[in-house]
């Protein structure tokens, strides 16, 4: 049976196209981190999870977490010139506006990040200003906030058999946990990232 050179070319192009479909599912939701240099030389790595840094919403919300929050937590990794290595953890909180943000205006910076890794409690609080913005067709506010954190407590997060969060402020309450896959990635940042050279003094929880 002949086959046209114009089927052959059409079937290869529809089996490329199928296959580069796949690996966008299959990637979907990875593990990924980025590096790069500040500009006083500052080397920072930062993790990005994607779709499986949701904390997924529990029942109990308040204030401006009212509905349709997500949340999004990456681990990030600083190593100034001298050596020194600090971590942080970079929250990323989207939520509605309910028509009163001026309530919330400026209850962001007091939030509290509450951990509880497999029984033991974690309270941090952000460093530095919380950076808002909003999109304006879809309504969703965001905030990104900066925690610093021990080495202790990213390696627990990477051993974790089980984390909840809970983030409470003037502006609300939130509560979630992490997925498997969220675990996974911390781990996975860890083995990579969290075995610094020298480090320097872990932040008071």
């Amino acid at each position: 049976m002949r086959i046209s050179s114009r089927w052959l070319t059409t079937s290869c192009i529809l089996i490329i196209a199928l296959a580069s479909l796949g690996c966008g599912f299959r990637n979907r939701g990875g593990y990924g981190a980025e590096t790069s240099t500040a500009d006083d030389g500052t080397t920072i790595t930062r993790m990005r999870s994607k779709e499986i840094g949701i904390v997924k919403q529990a029942q109990r919300t308040e204030g401006k977490y009212r509905a349709n929050s997500m949340c999004y937590i990456d681990a990030q990794r600083s190593q100034d010139r001298s050596g020194s290595v600090t971590y942080n953890l970079l929250l990323e909180v989207r939520w509605t506006d309910t028509g009163v943000l001026e309530t919330y205006q400026d209850t962001s910076t007091k939030e509290s990040l509450n951990l509880n890794i497999d029984g033991e409690a974690v309270r941090l609080w952000p460093e530095g200003d919380v950076r808002r913005e909003k999109d304006q067709m879809s309504g969703y506010i965001t905030d990104y906030s900066v925690y610093p954190v021990s080495p202790d407590v990213l390696k627990a997060l990477a051993g974790a058999r089980d984390v909840s969060v809970s983030i409470s402020g003037a502006g609300g309450t939130l509560e979630g946990y992490f997925e498997a896959p969220h675990i996974a990635a911390f781990n996975q940042f860890w083995q990579e990232y969290g075995s610094p050279a020298r480090q320097s003094a872990p932040p008071k929880q």
